[in-house]
């Protein structure tokens, strides 16, 4: 039992990431403190700084020992009550688990990332293109949470939604990114550059060694 990362744009349809999805929170090895499950407080989060804190639970045991740690009896009393056990990941034998169970325990843990670093992009081979879907420009500075590695870049072109180059927004004009920043403001050196500020836009991010987590406009 391990939380998922959801996202939603409207808070009332939500959608999971399907395609080579990961736990939000790894388990760790067998026997470690979360080496047999790991549960998330309710999605809460905490900003500290520039970092997000998550708390959660977790337990070396496997999860299904916690009602079998407050069962009272022996063990065929235990397999009538629980019969499903023998289906459940982890199970060996009723006499591991019965013996088991009274060892069971839980503890409290923080699981911590810089700020919106929860998801992001990054290219398949080392290089690749993200092309965004239509955005309204919500000011004429566009502002990316990203990581590059070393010898890496991150450029960037702002086209119209149907993919034409805006003047000043070619791909050749951006001043590539390179290092680790959550809010670097991307520069063009054009200075014949038209305001993007409520317009229909694409953006198209080239990546190289690179992973991109968000990216905002700003005034």
């Amino acid at each position: 039992m391990w939380p998922e990362l959801v996202w939603s744009r409207d808070l009332v349809r939500w959608k999971r990431f399907t395609k080579e999805r990961r736990p939000f929170i790894e388990l760790g090895p067998p026997g470690s403190y979360r080496g047999g499950w790991v549960r998330d407080q309710e999605g809460l989060a905490f900003q500290l700084r520039d970092e997000w804190w998550f708390p959660y639970s977790a337990s070396p045991s496997l999860h299904y020992m916690g009602k079998a740690a407050l069962f009272q009896g022996d063990l065929e009393r235990f397999k009538k009550r629980f019969p499903n056990y023998r289906k459940m990941g982890g199970f060996r034998t009723w006499e591991q688990a019965f013996e088991e169970r009274p060892r069971f325990r839980s503890g409290s843990a923080i699981a911590r990332c810089k700020m919106g670093r929860v998801a992001h992009a990054e290219p398949h081979n080392g290089q690749g293109r993200l092309v965004s879907k239509v955005v309204q420009a919500g000011g004429d500075e566009l502002v990316v949470n990203a990581a590059v590695a070393p010898g890496g870049r991150i450029t960037v072109a702002i086209t119209d939604p149907d993919h034409h180059d805006l003047s000043g927004y070619h791909l050749g004009d951006c001043v590539a990114f390179t290092g680790e920043e959550t809010a670097h403001t991307i520069r063009w050196r054009s200075t014949d550059r038209q305001s993007l500020q409520g317009r229909p836009i694409r953006v198209h991010f080239e990546l190289d060694r690179a992973s991109l987590y968000t990216f905002r406009f700003g005034p």
